[in-house]
């Protein structure tokens, strides 16, 4: 016997909220002090904005290859400011996105690997 599959329409019943809105609805929103986003492309500057639009951290780092792609995104107020070196633009941070090439991961967290808070 076939049967058809309710289709999700997308609609949450009475009550639910989802995690965002719970995070957002919160008393005190602000989660991070300062964010390191290693990579200011689509992802890193999306990831930012949004971080940004629901008050989620005080401050945004960018970091990057390109100090054009950098000082634009800074002019934007996509990020706050920007580093060259992901060391340096990691110190302090208590979150630390990677939206690089998966394969300059393994790279990068050896350079940041003793700047990086435990926990």
């Amino acid at each position: 016997m076939i049967t058809k599959r309710k289709r999700d329409t997308g609609t949450r019943r009475h009550g639910d909220t989802s995690p965002l809105q719970r995070v957002t609805e919160s008393p005190s929103r602000i989660f991070f002090n300062r964010v390191t986003i290693l990579g200011v492309g689509l992802i890193g500057a999306s990831f930012a904005l949004a971080l940004k639009k629901h008050g989620l951290c005080k401050e945004v780092i960018g970091c990057g290859r390109g100090q054009e792609n950098l000082r634009r995104a800074k002019e934007k107020k996509i990020i706050d400011s920007f580093e060259l070196d992901s060391a340096k633009a990691c110190e302090g941070s208590d979150l630390v996105l990677f939206a690089t090439p998966v394969g300059s991961f393994v790279d990068i967290a050896k350079r940041i690997r003793s700047i990086l808070n435990r926990g």
